[in-house]
């Protein structure tokens, strides 16, 4: 079995909160100030759509998922294991074609990433994000940047 996408279960909230890379923590953490386990269950009882990427061996690998604002607006998220790399190149272009599809649903779609987590930045920016402006946001007032895609 290939490495792919799909709707999430109950149980891939579990799994992935306790396998969750450090990155995602730490923006969990300075962002909502919740557990991995809470701001997971926030995410999937908050989202319209919510999905599991699982690898080639079964094993959970991320999630990520689009909460809608309101008409207009829409807000996708992504928490993973930071093992996405054997994946890289159909995770690139699925996550690109899920973030147009995303985008046909809502016209602008927009979040926030900790300025030092590199690896999100990198993905954002090659999936046609724009960065808007560095903020102190969260519960820690800590350096985040606002980014948005407008279609």
């Amino acid at each position: 079995m290939e490495g792919h996408y799909r709707p999430y279960k109950d149980e891939d909230v579990i799994t992935l909160a306790s396998t969750m890379c450090e990155a995602d923590v730490l923006e969990i953490k300075l962002s909502d100030g919740l557990s991995p386990l809470d701001a997971l269950r926030r995410a999937c009882r908050e989202s319209a759509e919510v999905n599991t990427i699982v690898g080639s061996d079964g094993k959970l690998l991320g999630m990520f998922g689009l909460s809608y604002i309101d008409d207009l607006v829409g807000s996708p998220w992504m928490l993973s294991t930071g093992k996405l790399s054997n994946y890289y190149i159909k995770f690139l272009r699925q996550s690109r074609q899920w973030v147009e599809d995303a985008n046909n649903r809502r016209s602008v779609l927009v979040n926030y990433v900790h300025v030092e987590n590199d690896n999100a930045i990198k993905w954002l920016r090659f999936l046609g994000f724009s960065f808007i402006r560095k903020v102190d946001y969260g519960v820690s007032n800590a350096p985040f940047y606002e980014f948005v895609r407008i279609k």
